[in-house]
């Protein structure tokens, strides 16, 4: 006689094997042993903070994959494991990135029927900056995403994180200094234009001073707070005056002028100074001889008209 106890293992045992085909099967609607399953995704870092160009940054993100009671993989005498793709859904053009490993075979317990079962895995994210044109301090996000493929009666699931990145400020400023030479008469005074191009990767907020100027008779008025977009030319003009001088003068001056900048809004991501020289001809009005010797040339004139009426006079008689 068959044991009471011998017919409810067999039960179960058929139970696991056969309930998961039929509730895999669209004619049956055995719904009640279908098997659910969760993946849940959380970096070490969600932010992997400002970046520069030339630097490579990454964090560890942890996968969990979970399935619930009633899970039968696929397969009889050889049981199937789930499959999870792990990929980069989308990420910012100027940022490169790469997760390893891309996929997983995960085994499913025998105890999964009864009681579910849970894996942890790891993934290894990349990334860095791959374009000087980044923009600066305005941060993106890498979107990665994980699918577990139905494996059996266990249904498939899926889920994303996110990771930001942020780059760093790339300053890049040239001024045109073809054209840095002017001249001047004690007295005079003379805009120079300057053409200064911001190649960086941000808005910059310039201003231009003279340095120490040895001829104290030259005046150069500094330029603040002039805004300059990124991948903007901009001309920037400044005054140069040369006192009044009684005395002749005719020199060159050598002017150090300095230009100053950081980015808009974040006054402490600031650019090495440029320095450069403007050359001032300073050279007095000559003075017209002719002009000074006009009252002696008009007396003598005047002395020597008088001598020949004169003389004309008297030899008239």
């Amino acid at each position: 006689m068959i044991k009471p106890s011998r017919v409810f293992i067999t039960f179960i045992i058929l139970g696991m094997f056969l309930l998961p085909v039929l509730s895999n099967s669209s004619e049956a609607g055995f719904h009640l042993f279908h098997a659910t399953s969760s993946l849940t995704m959380s970096p070490t870092k969600s932010d992997l903070g400002i970046v520069k160009p030339s630097a490579e940054v990454g964090t560890n993100i942890s996968l969990t994959y979970e399935y619930s009671r009633f899970a039968r993989p696929k397969g009889i005498f050889s049981i199937s494991p789930t499959i999870i793709n792990v990929s980069i859904e989308s990420l910012p053009s100027w940022c490169s990135a790469s997760i390893e490993p891309k996929k997983f075979q995960v085994g499913v317990s025998p105890n999964a029927f009864l009681f579910g079962g849970k894996t942890n895995l790891s993934i290894r994210l990349n990334a860095s900056i791959n374009s000087n044109k980044a923009p600066g301090y305005e941060s993106g996000y890498i979107v990665i995403k994980a699918i577990a493929n139905e494996n059996g009666n266990i249904k498939g699931s899926e889920t994303t994180c996110k990771v930001k990145i942020t780059p760093d400020f790339i300053p890049n400023v040239f001024i045109d200094s073809s054209n840095l030479y002017i001249r001047l008469k004690p007295g005079g005074s003379r805009s120079v234009y300057l053409n200064v191009t911001n190649n960086g990767n941000m808005d910059i907020v310039a201003s231009l001073s003279p340095e120490s100027i040895s001829n104290k008779d030259v005046l150069v008025s500094p330029v603040n707070n002039i805004e300059i977009d990124a991948n903007e030319k901009k001309e920037i003009s400044i005054n140069v005056t040369v006192k009044e001088k009684d005395t002749e003068i005719n020199t060159i001056e050598q002017i150090p002028i300095a230009l100053s900048y950081h980015a808009k809004s974040y006054n402490n991501l600031m650019g090495d100074d440029i320095n450069i020289y403007l050359q001032v001809r300073i050279k007095s009005e000559e003075k017209n001889t002719l002009t000074l010797l006009n009252p002696i040339l008009m007396l003598i004139i005047i002395a020597i008209f008088i001598v020949a009426v004169v003389l004309f006079l008297k030899y008239r008689r």
